[in-house]
């Protein structure tokens, strides 16, 4: 069985859980990865004791990995926005860079300027740094107003050219298409996999495990598991088109004359 470990530094402090063997002063850490929210966070709960004493605006990196195979790596950088104390314990919320992006509110027309050069622009004015800019879209004319934060504008580009946009590990924005991953993930249970909740825990036996690689969505298993896998999805999205269906199919509420004057 792997061991968790997690390196953390906030404000120049250091918590490593694999070089000190005492026990630390972290209760709970939750990391929150994904490309469909506006900001990549994390949440976490401190024992009111020991040397850690976050800071609002701490500059904060987080490292998960194994204690087995010594070995981190750097998931987020960012910094902390919410320190919240209580008497036994202390929240702390850490958010990426975009969460500047969260924070700008710009009025600017842009004329005959590429997707990837609009964002550039936008994370400037937003003091964000840049780790790529794919072209896209050559725009005659595109409008960004203030009604709506820098990260909105940029995820609407994104859906114009098709293109992903997300801060990295390193805190820096990227812009631009997907083109494969570059990392193979095998989660086998009783190693990396402590319970399984999915359908695949009704259909995969426990020796056997997931493999996720770059353009391949494949499960090493044997066919007939595939099989039964792919028709509950089958009936699953079955049961949600119908249910859409039934939906859109009843007629809408009709509101009923006020009887009151005026």
């Amino acid at each position: 069985m792997l061991k968790p470990a997690y390196k953390l530094t906030i404000g120049g402090k250091v918590v490593d859980t694999t070089d000190e063997p005492k026990a630390s002063t972290v209760v709970d850490l939750a990391v929150y990865l994904d490309l469909d929210t506006p900001a990549d966070a994390v949440q976490l709960t401190l024992g009111s004791v020991g040397f850690l004493k976050p800071k609002q605006d701490d500059d904060a990196t987080i490292e998960l990995g194994y204690a087995d195979n010594g070995g981190f790596t750097q998931v987020m950088t960012g910094k902390v926005v919410a320190v919240n104390a209580g008497l036994i314990t202390t929240r702390i919320l850490i958010q990426a860079a975009s969460n500047l992006l969260l924070r700008t509110f710009i009025d600017q027309t842009y004329e005959n300027k590429t997707a990837g050069a609009i964002v550039q622009e936008l994370a400037s004015a937003a003091s964000v740094d840049l780790a790529s800019a794919s072209d896209g879209i050559q725009f005659p004319a595109y409008v960004v107003d203030g009604r709506r934060a820098v990260c909105h504008h940029i995820r609407d580009l994104g859906d114009l050219c098709g293109f992903d946009s997300y801060i990295n590990s390193n805190g820096k924005l990227v812009f631009e298409e997907f083109s494969g991953g570059r990392t193979v993930h095998v989660l086998e249970y009783a190693k990396q996999i402590l319970k399984r909740s999915s359908p695949l825990a009704r259909v995969l036996a426990p020796a056997e495990a997931i493999r996720v690689g770059p353009g391949s969505r494949r499960i090493s298993a044997p066919s007939k598991v595939v099989q039964a896998l792919a028709h509950q999805s089958n009936c699953w999205s079955g049961r949600r088109y119908a249910r859409r269906r039934q939906l859109r199919s009843q007629p809408m509420p009709l509101c009923a004359p006020s009887s009151g004057r005026r």
